[in-house]
C-alpha cells in the first residue's frame, strides 16, 4: 500500500481487515525452497512459492504454512525441551514464534540439530521432516491434492452460548462455527492454540472506526448482537456483517436514531 497523507475511515476499516502475514512472507520462501527439491513435498512447496502470504479462508497456503510451522517448531525445542515442557512453551503463543522466527534465521543455531541422532540436523532437514508431517496430517483430513485443500475448512471459529459449550451446541444456542480469513500473526486477528489447531481462540471481537468529524459516523460490528436473550433473533443479528467485514452504523445523536429506527421498545413501570 502506498504511503498517503490523509487516511479516510473507510480506510481504516480495511486495515482491521488485512489478512496479509508478514510472518510468512520471511519464513515460507525458506521453506519452498526445501519442499521444492522432494518429489513428495514438491506440490507443498509449489503453492508456498506462489502465494502471496494473504490468510485467506479459501486459500491453500496458510494451511500449508501453518501446519509446516507448528511441525517445524516441534523438531526444532522437543528434543531439548522434552515433551512436557514443550507443549508448555509451545502454548505461550508470541514467545515461542519470535524464538522460532530468530532460530530459522540464523543457520547455525544450536537449536536446529536434534540432539537425540548422531548426524548433525540442518534446518533444511527440519523443513523437510516438517513437509513429510504436514502431508500425514492433512492428506487424511482433505485429500491428496493440497491445491484443493482451503485454510478455512481448519480455521474456524465459534460462537458459543454460555449456557451450553461446543461447536454442536453453537448451532442452536449461539452463533455457529465459521470458516475465518486471518491467523495469529495477522492485523484481522485469528489465532489459535498449539495444542487445538485450528480453532480460532483469540480475535478481534469488535472493529470499529469513529469519524471524529462526524459524530454520527461510527461504523462498527460485534459478533453477536443487540440481545443477550436466548432464542431473541438479535443475539446474533451482527454476525454476519462480522463474518463478512462489512460496516454496520451505530447511530447515536437523537436525529440519526429517528431517521434510522427499525422498531422501538417502550419499558413502562408498574406499581
Amino acid at each position: 500500500m502506498q504511503a498517503q497523507d490523509v487516511w479516510s475511515s473507510e480506510d481504516h476499516r480495511h486495515f482491521q481487515l488485512d489478512n496479509k502475514n508478514l510472518f510468512a512472507e520471511r519464513l515460507a520462501p525458506l521453506m519452498a525452497t526445501t519442499l521444492l527439491d522432494n518429489e513428495k513435498t514438491k506440490q507443498l512447496g509449489q503453492l508456498l512459492s506462489q502465494w502471496d502470504y494473504n490468510d485467506d479462508a479459501d486459500s491453500p497456503a496458510p494451511l500449508i504454512f501453518q501446519s509446516l510451522l507448528r511441525h517445524f517448531a516441534k523438531a526444532v525445542v522437543f528434543d531439548d525441551l522434552g515433551e512436557e515442557l514443550s507443549k508448555t512453551y509451545l502454548n505461550d503463543y508470541y514467545y515461542w514464534h519470535e524464538r522460532i522466527h530468530e532460530i530459522t534465521m540464523n543457520e547455525n543455531s544450536r537449536w536446529l540439530d536434534d540432539i537425540s541422532t548422531e548426524k548433525k540436523e540442518t534446518r533444511e532437514d527440519l523443513f523437510l521432516g516438517a513437509g513429510f508431517a504436514a502431508l500425514a496430517e492433512l492428506v487424511p483430513l482433505y485429500g491428496s491434492d493440497a491445491s484443493q485443500w482451503r485454510w478455512g475448512d481448519a480455521h474456524t471459529i465459534t460462537f458459543a452460548h454460555p449456557l451450553i459449550r461446543g461447536k454442536l451446541a453453537a448451532d442452536w444456542l449461539g452463533g455457529g462455527t465459521h470458516p475465518v480469513d486471518g491467523s495469529g500473526e495477522t492485523i484481522n486477528r485469528g489465532a489459535y492454540q498449539y495444542d487445538q489447531p485450528y480453532s480460532t481462540t483469540f480475535f478481534s471481537s469488535m472493529r470499529v472506526v469513529m469519524d471524529l468529524a462526524d459524530p454520527d459516523k461510527i461504523e462498527a460490528h460485534i459478533p453477536g448482537g443487540i440481545s443477550e436473550r436466548l432464542f431473541d433473533p438479535k443475539m446474533t443479528n451482527m454476525l454476519p456483517n462480522w463474518l463478512a467485514g462489512e460496516a454496520n452504523y451505530w447511530w447515536f445523536s437523537d436525529q440519526a436514531i429517528e431517521a434510522h429506527r427499525v422498531s422501538e421498545m417502550i419499558l413502562t413501570p408498574t406499581d
